[in-house]
């Protein structure tokens, strides 16, 4: 069977050819692999496997082997990206190329910050892979059916992978009604196309992700819908709804733009959402990305200064809506944040405002949750109904882990397994203490505001680092995940419970520099503000990236390559001039006044006490 449902048109040559390759390669390959190599002094290397060539794996990938590792990855789809490789038509990124990039890959982009489109990450993923010589060590079309604990003979974890072909499962009944077994299935459909292959490895590490299979929500009388009813990941475009009566259900940051994008085509569209949205923010303001103005300095106060600080920036923008130039939704989201009290400190962000471009111009109504189906349509939870042709469900994805499971001949027992549905039961979401660095998962930490990449890299620099056995694993790890779990939740105590994987940037990323050894803070970014102010105020008021971690440290700091970077990027242009630029000069003086006093500042001088009782590095 050939992929008939790829969505990303920046396959290059090399990644086409290199897929044909890996597929003629299996037609004759052995059952056999093992994957033991020899280092420079004869001994041999430690060898890592890793699932999932998105962004978490490649990063893994490129720190391992730049600490003598010998890695492998397995790769569902095609080509490298992961999600991102078999998304909608018209996907953008929520994160600018700044804040998403990794701090050891520069592409001069940078210079003039924008919002990768899907394939345009999918090309910055790939020049990456190529750069570090991680493209040539990627199994493509290729899923891991099991992992299957240490031998005793061997001392290594086994790997059974067999060669797939993806097909997405429709799940609407188009004769009228649902088909509930396809329903449940709205999945990637993978059909196996080769023998088994077994490969051996020291170490695994586990990239695959939390979108690998959807979440569909379940209401009363579904089966008597006589419309169609379809998972997002089924969604490619709005086409089929052309001139008809949509419903969408959640407001995620795919959801609002699968809303927009149905809503300028349908003779009527609605959204159904049982929470509303987090905090909202557009992707653009002022003509350049809006998260260029968050920055650590925002961060480092105590959580009462901060959300006092981004009350003010709400009202603030609102009031000054048309100087920043916001025309499509008239400032509505600042406002709405605003008497919401929805801040980056106590909400997931939904970082677009097509929901409510939706509303303003094309007259898309929002509602609560569902309370039931009828033949026709729905019935809220208010007691309004809406009649629709079609419902459009983006209630999440979920991880699908079952090839580890002991259950299935895997090498994780099930109760430890079931752990790994919660990761905040992992130390740093990575390492669960039955386990150590034997089997972990990289890449799911999922910050509220930020990117996942970059905190995915800091894992990737800690793990390496563990494995060549230059740090070792705390020995207290199980009360330092119940004092993160504790910040967590209480942090974000609306979506935490549903979002597992939820975090603070700048409290994820400095606990994980703590680990390294590469946090600026302290005396390093004291001394940095006389030596080199233009870095400092850019590392303090610049975009919140991670190549602040590469600024110092024993393993993996680049001075001279941060210092052209920093040296390029772009300061915000909110900051460069009127009010943004006197908050720089009092907001300067307020920290230094802070710190004569003694308070501790996140991210800054050291730690810092919240009132939600925890203390965050």
């Amino acid at each position: 069977s050939q992929t008939n449902y790829n969505h990303s048109p920046l396959l290059s040559s090399q990644i086409k050819e290199r897929s044909t390759t890996m597929a003629a390669a299996y037609a004759c390959a052995p059952a056999s692999c093992n994957t033991s190599t020899q280092s420079d002094d004869g001994t041999s290397s430690k060898t890592v496997g890793i699932v999932g060539a998105g962004p978490a794996g490649l990063v893994f990938a490129k720190e391992l082997l730049e600490q003598g590792m010998d890695v492998v990855l397995f790769e569902m789809q095609k080509n490298v990206g992961g999600v991102f490789s078999r998304t909608y038509d018209g996907t953008m990124l929520t994160t600018s190329n700044v804040l998403t990039q990794f701090s050891s890959h520069q592409t001069g982009e940078e210079k003039e910050p924008l919002m990768y489109t899907a394939e345009q990450y999918v090309g910055y993923l790939e020049s990456f892979a190529k750069r570090f010589g991680v493209l040539s060590r990627i199994h493509f079309s290729t899923r891991v059916e099991r992992i299957a604990p240490k031998s005793e003979e061997t001392g290594k974890y086994e790997f059974t992978v067999r060669n797939v072909s993806p097909r997405l499962e429709v799940t609407g009944d188009h004769d009228g009604g649902i088909n509930n077994d396809a329903l449940m299935r709205a999945e990637w459909d993978l059909v196996p196309c080769s023998d088994e292959m077994r490969f051996y490895f020291d170490h695994v590490v586990v990239c695959s992700g939390v979108n690998l299979q959807p979440v569909m929500a379940r209401w009363p009388d579904m089966d008597k819908f006589r419309g169609e009813i379809l998972h997002t990941m089924g969604y490619k475009n709005a086409e089929p709804y052309k001139g008809k009566r949509v419903l969408l259900v959640g407001l995620g940051e795919s959801g609002s733009d699968i809303a927009l994008q149905v809503a300028k085509v349908a003779s009527q569209s609605a959204i159904s959402s049982r929470s509303g949205p987090g905090t909202v923010t557009p992707r653009y303001l002022d003509q350049e990305p809006a998260d260029l103005i968050t920055n650590r300095a925002y961060y480092c106060m105590p959580d009462e200064g901060t959300e006092t600080l981004w009350r003010n920036v709400f009202w603030w923008s609102y009031q000054n809506r048309k100087a920043l130039k916001d025309h499509a939704t008239n400032g509505k989201w600042a406002l709405d944040n605003y008497k919401r009290n929805a801040l980056p400190t106590n909400r997931f962000g939904t970082k677009n405002t097509s929901f409510m471009v939706a509303q303003a111009e094309h007259g898309t109504a929002i509602h609560p949750d569902i309370d039931h189906f009828t033949e026709t349509g729905v019935q809220f939870v208010d007691g309004t109904t809406f009649d629709c042709d079609a419902v459009i469900v983006n209630t999440g994805y979920k991880g699908d882990l079952k090839f580890l499971s002991s259950s299935t001949g895997g090498a994780v027992d099930d109760d430890t397994l079931a752990d790994f549905g919660d990761v905040r039961l992992l130390f740093k979401h990575m390492y669960h203490p039955n386990l150590g660095s034997d089997i972990v998962l990289g890449g799911f930490a999922r910050p509220a505001f930020g990117a996942i990449p970059p905190c995915a890299e800091m894992q990737a620099r800690y793990h390496a680092l563990v494995l060549a056995g230059k740090k070792e694993l705390p020995a207290d790890m199980d009360d330092r995940i119940r004092r993160d779990r504790d910040f967590e939740m209480k942090r974000y105590p609306k979506d935490s419970p549903r979002l597992s994987a939820l975090t603070d940037y700048l409290f994820y990323m400095e606990s994980m520099a703590d680990l390294i050894g590469c946090s600026p803070k302290g005396e390093f970014l004291r001394k940095l503000k006389k030596s080199h102010p233009n870095i400092h105020k850019r590392v303090m008021f610049g975009p919140i990236s991670a190549h602040a971690y590469r600024l110092r440290g024993e393993h993996g700091a680049d001075f001279a390559a941060m210092e052209k970077y920093y040296g390029d990027l772009p300061f915000s242009r909110f900051f460069s001039k009127g009010p943004g630029a006197m908050f720089i000069k009092v907001h300067a003086m307020l920290l230094d006044i802070m710190q004569g006093l003694g308070y501790n500042l996140r991210g800054v001088s050291g730690e810092v006490h919240n009132r939600r009782g925890h203390t965050c590095a």
